[in-house]
């Protein structure tokens, strides 16, 4: 990130091709865009580490982590709010698109992981407890034939 960055911002090319209204600055912010900047630094970044922090004393570190990727949903999700209660500062916020397919896509992922880890959760719980009554089994024939 590092070296594209440098890439980016000393290469006058490139700055016009990936930022053509940045008029040859790569490092000016727009003031307009200043409450998109602070929504995704406030929503995006500290409440959703928050949360996580939050959730992995919770829950196992596994599903804390798998929810983590569901940040992007949750985002497309926040900005749907404000958008039906008609916030939306300097007209920066859109209905999402097409390219929110790959939602249903975070969904599906998490179903599916949630599932397994269920399935091997339950799968561990059967064999402990098999082999806990195999080594109470065994015990008590140890006990009997050393009365005997």
């Amino acid at each position: 990130m590092i070296l594209a960055n440098v890439f980016v911002g000393f290469v006058p090319s490139v700055i016009d091709f990936v930022c053509p209204k940045c008029n040859g600055d790569p490092w000016h912010v727009p003031p307009s865009a200043l409450y998109a900047i602070a929504f995704s630094v406030v929503f995006q970044t500290i409440v959703a580490y928050c949360a996580q922090a939050w959730a992995l004393r919770y829950a196992p570190a596994s599903l804390a982590s798998l929810y983590a990727t569901a940040q992007p949903i949750m985002a497309a999700l926040v900005t749907c709010t404000f958008l039906l209660v008609g916030f939306n500062p300097s007209d920066l916020l859109h209905w999402p698109g097409r390219e929110n397919i790959g939602a249903a896509f975070i969904i599906a992922g998490l179903l599916v992981a949630e599932y397994g880890s269920r399935q091997t959760l339950t799968k561990d719980r059967v064999e402990l407890a098999s082999s806990e009554e195999d080594d109470l089994s065994l015990e008590v024939e140890s006990e009997f034939s050393q009365t005997s």
